[in-house]
C-alpha cells in the first residue's frame, strides 16, 4: 500500500473513531404518554315544552314561553287561564365544571287534526353549558308560537332536536 493510501486509511480510522459513542458520554430518558378520557354526556328530559291552551282566534297570534323562567305572555291570541304553557327541561350529566355546547333545532313544526293547518315555533334555550360541581345541569327549551287566525281547534304536536357536546 503506497503512503497516499495509508494516509486516507489513517484519517478515515481516525474519523471513525470520533464518530463511535463511548458509554461514559451516553444519557437516555423516560417519557410518558397519558390519555384523560372524558365523561359521556347522557341527556334526559324531565320536562315538554308546552304552550298550553288558547281560545280560536279570529285574528291570529303568538304564544311566547320563555325559556330563562316559563313566564307565558301572548299577541293576539287568549290563553286559557289558568295558563298552563310551560318551559321544556333536559337534565344533562357530563364532566364536572367542563362546558359544553347545545345545538337546538331552530324551529319545531306543530301538527294538529286533518284538514287544520300546522303552526310553527321558534325555539330558544337558556342555559350555561358549564356542568356544575356534580357534573350536571339542566337545559332549558322556550319559543314563540305563530298561531294562525281560525286555527282549527285540537291538539298540535311536533318534536324537535337537542343534542350537547363539548
Amino acid at each position: 500500500m503506497n503512503t497516499k493510501n495509508r494516509l486516507k486509511v489513517a484519517i478515515a480510522a481516525l474519523l471513525m473513531l470520533g464518530m463511535t459513542t463511548s458509554n461514559a458520554m451516553a444519557a437516555s430518558e423516560i417519557g410518558t404518554a397519558d390519555v384523560r378520557i372524558a365523561e359521556r354526556i347522557t341527556i334526559d328530559k324531565k320536562d315538554d315544552l308546552s304552550f298550553g291552551g288558547m281560545l280560536q282566534s279570529g285574528s291570529g297570534g303568538t304564544i311566547t314561553v320563555s325559556a330563562e323562567d316559563g313566564t307565558l305572555t301572548s299577541s293576539g291570541v287568549q290563553t286559557l287561564t289558568p295558563s298552563t304553557g310551560s318551559r321544556g327541561r333536559f337534565f344533562v350529566n357530563g364532566q364536572q365544571n367542563r362546558t359544553y355546547n347545545t345545538t337546538l333545532d331552530s324551529t319545531v313544526t306543530l301538527i294538529g287534526p286533518p284538514t287544520s293547518n300546522s303552526m310553527t315555533a321558534s325555539l330558544t334555550s337558556d342555559n350555561n353549558g358549564v356542568f356544575g360541581i356534580f357534573g350536571c345541569d339542566n337545559v332549558f327549551i322556550g319559543g314563540t308560537l305563530d298561531v294562525g287566525v281560525d286555527q282549527a281547534p285540537g291538539l298540535y304536536t311536533g318534536t324537535f332536536n337537542i343534542a350537547m357536546d363539548f
